[in-house]
């Protein structure tokens, strides 16, 4: 919410600097009245205004009427709307558009609109992809012209306020965004007829704090994170509103870069490019292949000792060997249909694929018949078997051996999911559902899912809940985003218990089916580990309409987000022990500690295994040493006594 406001208070600013907006603008400015025809905008006397006819840049029923700014640097702007103007249709707000380009069809970083008479609308902010509702934010007016906004940024925090009196101030929400916007302000999302003159006015506009353009180069080629598909490169950047030179660093040591190290300084310039990996220029003979590089830009202003030094950018060339297996090396509950893939090592040719479930087998494999693809499949396997894999790259005359990686297919019992419903259950309020006397053990029905997302548009007045057992594929950071209509909460626990259970995600209005907002639908990245499971649940309140819920993740073994399939799911029907503690893989332990754990729903009494051999104690039974007896239901402990330092 709060970096479009900026943008709305920083552009009142500057026209009432410049006098009017029909004069030059201001450097930093670039645009007025983007892609419309009809409406104006102009300054006079402290006051801007802003009208338009309803002629549109996305359809009949949009007009915009904006200038647009890079703006980059911390500071608080405030603004006092003093008019919104009124019609036939009472949709006129004022307000912000953030978007990555200039083309109306693209991506919207964030948007805010503040009300129109009538509209029922407040401040609301907008994070979303491809055009998509994604509203979070005020549903009702909290203020009414006139009033005031603020807005505060803080590197790439915003933080956005409304006043009724310029005195009393209340934060409506925040955003972070690390990219340097398109910004569209003015009369937007208006609704009016062709003809029909909309507009809005602002006055008071005061601020602290940096307005102007980028200090700092941005949108650097490549782009960051990039993997190069050349041992050199010519690399460019967009230098900084004020700047008059550069300073470029370029390294392959991360550390020299980020110093500002003399090795890595490759010289002061003025020119935007810089050649690296060619005769004549840094690194003649050539990038190495299997390395990552990383660069900075300093920009120095006119006076010479002025710098804003710049953010540090990566690019990677390839191995000569294959790398990126798909499944993930080490990668865990795989799907026995699963097709293996992986990216080609630099300027291979062909491949040689090994496969098999014995490691000397795949290791010590010799002339195998070379494919172009860069895919496999091993067709149906079995159930918890760990299989060996690797990938030699020809590239004539030379063959690069390949690394062997190794997955395990997923047990028995994955593949499903459980919804649950509670019917006649009025209104969007989650809270409704979490209420109500039948929640959580008395549902009105059960749906068994293949994958985390239910039917779409199925139902009304209902409350829902999806929970299971997650299953991670490999070890890393997982991000997950929420997508349900209407309120919804995502929860994940620490481990397979459920008291263990944390907030990550939740949707605090609706979002259309398979869109997935970066605000609060999305998770930070979370630490899990492979081979284990979590206790997943997704909860939503559905009113009326269209209605679904849909959970997806990206991580390791999960390269691109997806909804969460069915392979790496089960219900929750604990009816093995569950919820150790100390958890698994669990380190630091004291060597006199307690193990605790919690019973199966089922079970009647315990009989307790434990060892330093992992297939020992999977393989024990009660004439094994690892045999340490049987405990009656109520007693989920063991006490084994002073352990050994360092051990497993």
């Amino acid at each position: 919410m709060c970096k479009k406001l900026l943008y709305l208070v920083s552009f009142v600013l500057v026209l009432s600097l410049v006098g009017s907006a029909s004069a030059s603008l201001p450097a930093g400015w670039l645009h007025q009245d983007i892609g419309t025809t009809g409406g104006n905008a102009d300054e006079s006397g402290g006051v801007w205004t802003v009208e338009g006819d309803g002629v549109d840049i996305w359809g009949t029923s949009d007009g915009f009427h904006f200038v647009y700014q890079f703006l980059e640097g911390d500071g608080e702007m405030t603004a006092r709307v003093t008019d919104v103007g009124t019609g036939s249709n009472n949709w006129a707000k004022a307000g912000v558009m953030i978007r990555e380009t200039l083309d109306p069809g693209s991506t919207h970083a964030m948007e805010i609109i503040t009300p129109g008479e009538g509209s029922g609308i407040g401040f609301q902010w907008r994070p979303s992809t491809n055009g998509a509702s994604n509203w979070t934010g005020s549903t009702t007016p909290v203020v009414t012209p006139p009033y005031w906004v603020r807005v505060r940024r803080t590197g790439d925090l915003f933080e956005g306020f409304h006043s009724p009196d310029g005195i009393t101030w209340e934060k409506e929400g925040e955003i972070t965004i690390s990219m340097v916007p398109n910004v569209y302000i003015g009369l937007c999302r208006t609704s009016h007829a062709a003809g029909e003159v909309r507009s809005a006015t602002f006055d008071n506009v005061s601020y602290v704090g940096n307005i102007s353009g980028p200090l700092k180069a941005y949108d650097p080629t490549p782009a960051d994170g990039t993997l190069l598909g050349d041992t050199w490169v010519s690399m460019d950047w967009k230098a900084g509103y004020t700047a008059a030179s550069h300073d470029v660093y370029f390294s392959d040591n991360l550390a020299d870069v980020q110093a500002g190290a003399e090795g890595a300084f490759q010289g002061n310039q003025t020119t935007v490019f810089l050649v690296v990996g060619f005769p004549g220029f840094p690194y003649p003979d050539g990038l190495a292949t299997g390395s990552t590089y990383y660069w900075r830009i300093d920009e120095v202003e006119a006076d010479g000792t002025t710098k804003h030094q710049g953010p540090v950018w990566s690019f990677s060339v390839p191995s000569r060997k294959a790398f990126n297996p798909i499944p993930a090396d080490g990668g865990a509950f795989i799907n026995p249909e699963t097709n293996l893939s992986f990216e080609s090592g630099f300027n291979a040719k062909l491949h040689t694929i090994y496969f098999g479930d014995n490691f000397d087998d795949v290791n010590n494999a010799t002339g195998g018949a070379p494919q172009g693809n860069t895919t496999f499949d091993p067709g149906t396997l079995e159930l918890e078997t760990t299989y060996y894999w690797r990938v030699d790259e020809f590239d004539p005359p030379t063959t690069h051996r390949g690394d062997v990686w190794s997955f395990t297919t997923t047990i028995p019992g994955l593949g499903t999911i459980v919804q649950n419903r509670w019917n006649n259950l009025d209104g969007t309020d989650l809270n409704t559902l979490k209420d109500s006397v039948n929640f959580p053990n008395y549902p009105d029905e059960t749906i068994v899912l293949d994958e985390f997302s239910t039917a779409i548009d199925s139902a009304d007045n209902y409350g829902g809940r999806i929970n299971g057992w997650l299953y991670v594929p490999a070890t890393g950071d997982y991000t997950f985003w929420l997508c349900t209509d209407d309120q919804g909460e995502l929860w994940l626990s620490t481990d397979d218990d459920p008291e263990n259970v944390v907030l990550i995600a939740n949707e605090a209005s609706w979002s259309p089916a398979n869109t997935w907002g970066t605000g609060t639908q999305q998770s930070d990245p979370i630490p899990l580990q492979s081979g284990n499971r979590y206790y997943i649940e997704a909860l939503w309140k559905e009113g009326g309409g269209g209605d679904h819920c849909q959970v997806a993740w990206q991580g390791p073994g999960i390269p691109t987000r997806e909804i969460i399939q069915g392979t790496n799911l089960s219900p929750y029907e604990p009816v093995q022990a569950f919820g150790p503690n100390p958890g698994n893989g669990a380190s630091d332990i004291k060597q006199t500690t307690v193990l605790n754990f919690k019973a199966g729903i089922k079970a009647a009494s315990h009989e307790i295994y434990f060892g330093a051999d992992a297939d020992a104690v999977t393989n024990a039974t009660t004439g094994s040493p690892e045999y340490k007896g049987t405990r009656n239901l109520g007693e989920e402990s063991f006490e084994p006594g002073k352990l050994e330092w360092d051990t497993t």
